[in-house]
């Protein structure tokens, strides 16, 4: 899954019970790919459902200290591998590792939290101030 950035909701270590968005990203700004998993079958009814999910894994220690987990971000070396239509878990297993550049990180506004705060801004540092 190509991405710029991804969100995390980190603990605030003064009240454990809010958790604040940050946006984390690749120093460089260059494009992420998250690994997934995709499967399609037939259910009982005869719909085709399909189902997608990122995997994750243990954070680099650049980013532990906002969550203890991450998208696997697979290194450039390894999209070719990855997409490849007929490899397996063997054939992967050297891309189970995240691609290790500088990150970078911020937080932003709480209203990410709604599918409909849609707009520019949704990317931008956020400065504390209660939203409107």
């Amino acid at each position: 899954m190509p991405a710029d950035w991804y969100f995390e909701w980190p603990f605030v270590p003064e009240d454990p019970s809010e958790k604040y968005p940050m946006l984390i990203r690749a120093q460089d700004h260059r494009i992420l790919a998250l690994a997934g998993i995709w499967d399609q079958h037939t259910t009982a009814e005869g719909q085709t459902e399909e189902a997608f999910a990122i995997i994750t894994v243990p954070a680099l220690p650049a980013l532990q200290h906002i969550h203890e987990r991450m998208p696997l971000v697979l290194d450039r070396s390894h999209w070719p591998l990855w997409w490849h239509p007929h490899a397996r878990r063997t054939h992967l297993e050297p891309c189970f590792q995240p691609a290790d550049f500088s990150w970078e990180s911020f937080p932003v506004s709480p209203r990410v939290n709604s599918t409909r705060y849609n707009t520019p801004e949704a990317v931008l540092p956020w400065d504390g101030t209660a939203p409107d």
